[in-house]
């Protein structure tokens, strides 16, 4: 698959940060809830620091049994007041 040098893509379809790109810059997520692993795609933190974040309380998510869903504005803000 030929890769776009601007913009990459995840697995689920989401824009993420190209290597060469800072952190400062804006990523728009294409969904409304994201999964751990696409909060950690689109901030450059692992899955565990995720999980860390969440169990503390600094990022809000929706629970549903197992799974974990971090609205995407949730994220906006956490980056915003934390990573800027």
């Amino acid at each position: 698959m030929k890769t776009d040098k601007t913009t990459e893509k995840n697995w689920a379809g989401i824009s993420t940060l190209p290597p060469q790109t800072t952190a400062l810059a804006p990523v728009v997520p294409t969904k409304l809830l994201l999964t751990v692993r696409d909060c950690s795609s689109l901030t450059s933190l692992s899955e565990k620091t995720i999980l860390r974040l969440l169990h503390r309380g600094k990022l809000r998510c929706l629970t549903s049994v197992r799974h974990k869903r971090i609205p995407a504005a949730e994220l906006a803000r956490f980056i915003r007041e934390n990573l800027c």
